[in-house]
């Protein structure tokens, strides 16, 4: 992946978060993520290869999103964060998910 592809990933990354930043402001302190916003991060993270960044906005998205379940690709993203950063029985229990 070349300098640039990685700076448009970024720049997407930033679009989102404050998207959804916004959407809080918004609604006053709630998210109200109707276009799905929240489920794109994961899959740009580990184009980056960010799996770091991966579990950092996994950890918001759980606190914010507590009881959203997420779609099979989604989670399948979450896996595969939590296997690269060596959170194996984490990983193991979202794959079953």
């Amino acid at each position: 992946m070349t300098e640039k592809q990685q700076e448009r990933i970024k720049t997407k990354i930033k679009q989102i978060k404050a998207a959804l930043a916004a959407d809080k402001k918004r609604w006053g302190g709630f998210y109200d993520d109707s276009r799905g916003l929240r489920y794109g991060p994961p899959k740009l993270y580990i184009q980056l290869g960010d799996f770091s960044g991966g579990i950092r906005y996994m950890n918001w998205f759980k606190k914010n999103f507590p009881d959203d379940i997420g779609f099979p690709d989604f989670l399948f993203e979450w896996t595969i964060i939590l296997f690269k950063t060596g959170k194996l029985n984490e990983a193991e229990k979202k794959a079953f998910e």
